[in-house]
């Protein structure tokens, strides 16, 4: 009787998988950073490229807290769509497997730059997933001296004049949409690949450098068209407390990011002495502070993992020779790897 030859895959060696898996089996501390890879199998925007744009305004200067200054009824407008499209989506295998293993290892930390909620709606035990940049599901006072917050607000819409129009197709780019998509499909093989030389003829598309998008959001370019009136400010919603303007419960570029979470985050690292594994999900994991955190726990001694559809580009992680890059679907990666956790614990 002959057996079944071993499954192969685009993204990485039989030797290089097996190799993550018995680390990940006797890891005790794990540290995850996620970023919008994760969430764009579930169809959610990567804001990245020729996706960096709704009705026509560039995407990161429309997260910004000039233009939601010069203009609170667009900015809002903007985040509500993205609201909506969070809402609707469901969470992919992704964010559910790491959820699963969060709850079987208590060890394990996830710091998501997303602001869509998926990894929260997927389950993930709430005391150990940080959301770097906020949440669309949470709206707070725009006046920094009032603290008020409502968190985890998933009504729809948030005021009348918030409300989505469900005649007419969303207002972000086809190639918004569309981004992993594209991806998926020029990540395609020619030929089925063997154990030898999957990464010879894996075809991956890049997409421009992210930080091209940070470095034009720093100082915006707030054009006539986006001083124009789209809500009058009185049908905005309101702070309860203070009567100002509330806003999106996101960080906006040239914002700090939360201190007394980044606290509680350095806390959990410096714990013990070892930290024994660093995902970096779905990121290239360029853009500080968040990148810090990477090379917090590669001095702590943990091995990386870097599992993201751009195998050829590792921004400033520098792997080591005991590292591992999983260059492919976030999806397919992670159930492969984690199929072990995920069945006996």
């Amino acid at each position: 009787m002959t057996s079944s030859p071993e499954p192969t895959y685009t993204w990485g060696t039989t030797s290089e998988i097996n190799s993550f898996i018995r680390h990940l089996n006797k890891s005790h501390r794990i540290l995850a950073l996620c970023g919008a890879g994760l969430s764009a199998p579930s169809g959610i925007p990567t804001f990245k490229g020729s996706g960096s744009y709704w009705k026509n305004h560039k995407a990161a200067a429309l997260s910004h807290p000039e233009t939601f200054e010069a203009n609170p009824g667009l900015v809002w407008s903007y985040f509500a769509e993205r609201r909506r499209l969070a809402l609707c989506a469901e969470p992919n295998k992704a964010p559910r497997a790491l959820a699963q293993v969060a709850r079987k290892r208590k060890g394990f930390v996830c710091l998501t730059q997303n602001v869509d909620g998926l990894s929260q709606r997927a389950g993930h035990p709430k005391e150990r997933l940080f959301e770097l940049h906020g949440s669309l599901m949470d709206i707070k006072c725009s006046n920094k001296e009032c603290d008020y917050i409502d968190k985890e607000n998933f009504a729809e819409p948030i005021c009348p004049a918030l409300a989505g129009d469900p005649e007419q197709p969303s207002s972000f780019s086809f190639s918004a949409k569309r981004t992993f998509t594209t991806q998926r499909r020029d990540a395609t093989l020619s030929t089925k690949p063997s154990r030898t030389n999957a990464h010879e003829e894996y075809k991956y598309k890049r997409e421009p450098n992210p930080l091209e998008a940070l470095l034009e959001s720093l100082s915006p370019t707030i054009t006539p068209e986006m001083r124009q009136v789209v809500i009058p400010e009185s049908e905005l919603p309101h702070c309860p407390k203070c009567d100002s303007l509330l806003r999106p419960g996101v960080v906006w570029f040239g914002e700090a990011l939360s201190k007394p979470m980044f606290d509680e985050i350095n806390a959990w690292i410096e714990k013990e002495k070892k930290l024994d594994l660093m995902l970096v999900i779905g990121t290239m994991a360029e853009v500080y502070p968040a990148a810090r955190f990477v090379h917090l726990a590669k001095e702590k001694g943990a091995r990386v993992a870097i599992i993201n559809l751009d195998a050829e580009h590792t921004g400033g992680i520098g792997l080591g020779k005991n590292d591992w890059m999983f260059g492919g679907d976030v999806e397919e990666v992670l159930e492969v790897l984690f199929e072990g956790v995920l069945l006996n614990g």
